[in-house]
């Protein structure tokens, strides 16, 4: 029934026959149908769709003849197909008129299969991008339609238009909403591929184009598989596109192109996994939105230029640099403007969209009063709900929610429970939508934020319980990370580094010490704690063969993740983000690395699932438990374990069997970070001035300081009193310290309140792994050393060579021996060794710890002395163009990387039965301390990983005379008649060092039974060379306590 509006039936009837004369006198001329249509835009509503179907109804039913219908039918699915795409009018009317047409025409039967199958197609279509009505329920009858469609467009009968349906059903597929969200992406992706068969680049270079872009999008929204892989393919998609879309052939699709690259660049660009530069990300996206704005005009396609001013919206709302404020001023009004086209009437689900980014700009806002700010959030958030219904929009639904959760507990007007509570009920309902299975980052990010805000409530059981399943989730999610590598983990673990955090002060809180414990523990070293389990912990039923050529895949592995991270290097960081776009990740996998994780899961389901069929690529490892913990240390030791807080320094003391870790807490963190920083950059100054004197002068002020600022005489306190052996377990820039040289007083230091020494390990779970495949004490019969290679090293010739006479046989690269491919060619003798000794140089590059490692023969580049240099980029191009040789840059020199023993290639190493790995070099025990997470990255761990027992290291640079010196005696200890642990020989030869006057140490060298006499005088010389026979030489820690051992 017409209201008095509207126009009359008989001016319906008008129009719909002016149309169909216009559609038989006109077939294929669009612009003249378009005419008759603007000419009566009154009346292209669902009333004229109404009549239409009433009309042709009528029609049909006098005729005798099926041509006859089939005609009819046709022209009415002409005009429908018309009626559809005319960009004027209600969009809405629009959808419903061709819907109702293409219902009448699909009533007349499946005489001509073709034109049936063309009709489903279209009809499928009008109901995906149907506005009235349920969306699930539309998307489901999409669905329902080009299946259908498919039945007669077979790949074989109807190749370019099985091709078309595939890649729209995927699109329906991708914007589903009932069935599983991994599920109907993986079904999408499979038919865009399937599309891609028919729609090559050289045949249908549109379609193609268009395909990919699709399949970008696909990818970028995947769930399963592993994020970086997918972001890769993604970008890959796009950038594909791209090489058909441009500008000039195509201005509206060079603009769509240009926005779905921008998406995949802002996507990175949130994603706190990213490679590259995060604020370069943003200003990419942000070039190429007003890129796409140069086509997409408000007058010529309001749709799209509504699309871009909110996406630009939220790339201003992201951006780094520039103000701010300003930044967040123009989000908001880019969301505004984008409001000006999307209406709720006319396009809720983008309506709902933009009101969701328009309050995360507010949220953010720093103009204006943050109270009222906030509000405004609320309301925007609540005002998209009003569209984003559990029912119809799940997933929106549930990310609005957990963006209103986050408004409330930000929230500073009304009372802060109730704001708490009210955030606590957002989270819980997002939760109901983002499962851990569904949507493991999500579901994450949610219980985090639900666990603050249970915290802030007082509820901190609550706190802990929903902080532990966040944990859970996210460790799944790591072990799930294979193609991107340790790069990737590290990533995660930085992203996630506040989560761990929290908990341990929740369980601190609540006075619970032993979680707290164990869930720091959770964050040191991961990535070796990892790999660690995946080379050294074989399967019990699983035989040596079998293990051993396993292991020959996973280092292919390692190998192929490592050229793919020094050919593309990176991190970014990110804030949360509660944009509508999805997270992305760094660029992934290759097609070398596709092929050979294929390969490696064919091996271990032929091989090893028969034998243990839980064992699988990257499995997680189980964290280390309290009750293991504490069966660490011995009777008569304890571990010293640091951590940080948001604020506080926390040492964990165990001993053996106790109930629980004591604790001691202090808030000195920032001072701290500022000995750190002042300790690193003024080494690095010196370093660079080729003068460590002023460095050396403030060594013992500055370790002094160190243990006021972590309180070092309340934990010896702590301690019990028959205590002799400390184990500690550093943390971030404290690995960077000789903890066991701290000063206790007048030349007494910590080491020598512990007759049993004082010994390192990065992590207990570390300590607890190594114990499985411990090489044991046992004989030190074989050496294997390097010495001197780069010939000015003085000291390095006679202490390997007298070390080298205290054992029965040995492998020695001496000078100019020692290369590259001496060491490879003598890999079986260096990895069958019980003992190995490095008597060499020594770098760490703290821009790119990967690069650091042992100096050898021929590596030095000629007349390359570098000044500063170690600030500056560690990598460059050696030779002419094409060649792979890079370059290391040191405070030394330059040296060539493929001649230098680099940290990547000691991590490769396999020892089989190594005690002992003493680096008598520089800087072998300095970590990796930039980033966020507690990943033990130095040459010393390459060597742990690699399966010794022991290994001594540096934690700087070391002088050459009294290096030596301390190695002779140590070799002295560790091989008399008795020789004592590792720990303690150090301890002995560390004291004796630093407390021999001159005298002590040529009587020394005359009793020494490993010095040949033919040597002593030489020595002697050299030790009362200008010193007064009652001085100490080696006195200042610089000489001994650079020098710890890490191991068992």
């Amino acid at each position: 029934m017409l209201g008095q509006n509207h126009p009359s039936i008989q001016s319906y009837l008008e129009f719909l026959l002016a149309a169909l004369k216009a559609e038989y006198n006109n077939w294929g001329n669009t612009e003249a149908i378009y005419g008759v249509l603007r000419q009566n835009l009154d009346k292209l509503d669902t009333n004229f769709g109404r009549i239409l179907v009433q009309l042709a109804e009528a029609t049909v039913a006098h005729m005798d003849y099926a041509y006859q219908r089939e005609y009819i039918a046709s022209l009415i699915g002409n005009l429908c197909l018309h009626i559809y795409q005319f960009p004027l009018g209600s969009k809405a009317d629009r959808l419903e008129i061709a819907i109702a047409g293409y219902q009448f025409v699909l009533r007349q039967g499946k005489h001509n299969p073709p034109k049936w199958a063309q009709t489903q197609n279209n009809l499928a279509n009008a109901y995906c991008n149907r506005i009235r009505g349920e969306r699930a329920a539309n998307l489901e009858q999409a669905i329902k339609c080009y299946q259908a469609a498919l039945q007669v467009r077979t790949r074989k009968a109807y190749p370019k238009q099985w091709a078309r349906t595939q890649n729209n059903l995927a699109t329906a597929y991708f914007d589903r909403i009932r069935g599983k969200r991994a599920a109907n992406l993986e079904q999408a992706i499979q038919c865009y591929q399937a599309a891609l068969q028919i729609y090559t680049r050289e045949a249908y270079p549109e379609d193609w184009a268009m395909t990919q872009n699709n399949l970008a999008n696909a990818y970028l929204y995947r769930i399963r598989g592993e994020r970086a892989a997918n972001l890769e393919q993604a970008i890959e998609c796009s950038q594909a596109a791209l090489l058909v879309y441009t500008r000039e052939a195509y201005p509206e699709q060079w603009a769509r192109e240009q926005w779905a690259r921008t998406l995949n660049n802002l996507a990175i660009a949130y994603n706190n996994r990213i490679r590259g530069e995060r604020a370069a990300n943003l200003e990419q996206a942000i070039e190429c939105y007003q890129a796409a704005l140069q086509v997409y005009t408000r007058e010529a396609y309001p749709e799209d230029w509504a699309m871009t001013q909110n996406n630009l919206a939220t790339a201003y709302r992201n951006r780094i640099r520039g103000e701010s404020a300003a930044n967040l001023e123009r989000a908001i009004k880019c969301s505004q403007a984008a409001l000006q086209v999307y209406t709720r009437e006319a396009y809720p689900e983008d309506w709902a969209m933009t009101q969701n980014n328009l309050a995360n700009a507010y949220s953010d806002r720093i103009r204006g009063e943050r109270a009222a700010n906030l509000e405004r959030a609320i309301k925007c958030y609540q005002a998209a709900l009003l569209v984003r219904t559990r029912e119809a929009y799940p997933e929106k639904w549930a990310m609005t929610q957990n963006n209103l959760a986050i408004a409330y507990f930000d929230s500073i007007r009304g009372e802060r429970a109730a704001n708490l509570e009210q955030a606590i009920k957002c989270y819980q309902a997002a939760l109901q939508v983002y499962t851990r299975e569904a949507y493991p980052q999500n579901h994450a990010e949610t219980l985090f934020g639900l666990g603050l805000a249970y915290r802030d409530l007082g509820a901190l059981e609550d706190a802990a319980a929903t902080f532990a399943a966040a944990i859970k989730t996210v460790e799944e999610m790591r072990s799930g990370i294979i193609m991107g590598g340790e790069a990737d983990r590290q990533r995660l673990a930085a992203e996630w580094d506040g989560l761990y955090r929290k908990m341990v002060e929740v369980c601190l809180e609540m006075a619970d010490f032993a979680p707290a414990m164990v869930y720091a523990e959770r964050t040191k070293a991961r990535n070796l704690v990892e790999l660690i389990a995946a080379t050294r912990l074989k399967p019990e039923p699983v035989p040596d063969d079998v293990w051993e050529e396993y292991q020959g895949l996973l280092q292919q592995w390692r190998n192929l993740l490592e050229n793919q991270f020094v050919a593309s290097k990176g991190e970014a960081p990110a804030p949360r983000d509660n944009s509508s776009y999805p997270e992305s990740d760094r660029a992934g996998a290759s097609p070398l690395q596709g092929e050979l994780r294929q390969q490696i899961d064919d091996f271990i389901a032929r091989e090893i699932t028969p034998l243990d069929g839980k064992f699988r690529f990257g499995q997680e490892v189980e964290p280390i438990t309290w009750a293991a913990i504490r069966q660490l240390p011995k009777a008569n030791e304890a571990i010293i374990q640091w951590y940080f807080t948001e604020e506080e320094i926390i040492a964990f003391i165990v001993t053996r069997n106790a109930e629980q870790p004591q604790v001691v807490r202090v808030g000195g963190l920032a001072a701290l970070e500022q000995l750190t920083t002042e300790y690193k950059d003024h080494y690095i100054q010196c370093c660079n001035n080729d003068n460590l004197e002023p460095w050396k002068e403030q060594l013992t002020p500055r370790l002094q300081r160190l243990g006021e600022i972590l309180h070092l005489e309340e934990i010896i306190a702590h301690l019990p009193k028959d205590c002799q052996g400390l184990i500690l377990v550093p943390y971030r820039y404290l690995h960077l310290f000789p903890l066991h040289a701290l000063p206790l007083g007048e030349d007494n230091y910590l080491i020598d309140a512990y007759s049993q020494g004082v010994r390192y390990v990065p992590s207990c779970q570390i300590w607890q792994l190594s114990q499985q495949f411990d090489s044991g004490e046992g004989n030190l019969e074989d050496l294997f050393a390097v010495q001197n290679p780069t010939g000015d090293l003085h000291s390095a010739d006679m202490e390997v060579e007298i070390i080298q006479g205290a054992f029965n046989r040995g492998v020695v690269l001496r000078r100019e021996q020692a290369t590259k491919s001496a060491l490879t060619e003598k890999a079986v003798e260096l990895t069958s060794a019980r003992v190995a000794h490095f008597a060499c140089h020594g770098y760490f590059n703290f821009d790119d710890p990967r690069t650091s490692g042992l100096v050898l023969a021929d590596a030095e580049v000629e007349g390359e002395k570098s000044v500063g240099a170690i600030r500056e980029s560690p990598l460059q191009k050696v030779g002419g163009e094409g060649q792979k040789s890079r370059r290391i840059r040191s405070w030394r020199g330059e040296y060539e990387a493929g001649k230098c023993f680099t940290l990547p290639e000691i991590f490769n190493l396999r020892f089989r039965q190594c005690f002992l790995v003493a680096l008598s070099a520089c800087e072998t025990g300095i970590p990796d301390i930039t980033n966020a997470t507690d990943e033990y990255i130095s040459i010393l761990a390459g060597f742990m990983f690699a399966g010794a027992r022991h290994v001594l290291g540096s934690l700087w640079v070391v002088n050459d005379v009294s290096t030596s010196l301390l190695n002779i005696r140590f070799y002295e200890t560790i091989l008399g008649k008795n020789p004592p642990p590792v720990a303690v020989a150090l301890r002995a030869t560390q004291a004796w060092l630093r407390g021999s006057t001159a005298a002590d140490l040529l009587k020394w060298v005359d009793d020494c039974q490993l010095i040949d006499a033919s040597r002593k005088e030489g020595i002697k010389r050299g030790i009362k060379f200008g010193r007064k026979l009652d001085y100490k030489p080696f006195k200042s820690p610089y000489h001994w306590a650079a020098f710890g051992a890490m191991g068992l």
